[in-house]
């Protein structure tokens, strides 16, 4: 939930820094700290659709609202 309240955040506030944000949130996924995506899953849907965000961070968003790793 912390890490959804910071994408928003950070979606409302500073676009440029979501693509670290989600990287971090990839690498904390992949190493099975971040198991309850679902929580945050319309936040990532948000920023997977919004077009004035980065194309790798909407990719990323995306795969990560899928249940996907990259």
């Amino acid at each position: 939930i912390e890490t959804g309240h910071r994408l928003t955040l950070e979606h409302q506030h500073d676009r440029l820094s979501l693509d670290a944000e989600i990287a971090a949130l990839e690498d904390s996924v992949a190493e099975g700290h971040s198991l309850e995506l679902q929580n945050i899953r319309p936040v990532l849907e948000e920023i997977a659709s919004d077009p004035g965000v980065l194309n790798r961070a909407r990719q990323r968003a995306a795969m990560l609202a899928a249940g996907r790793k990259h």
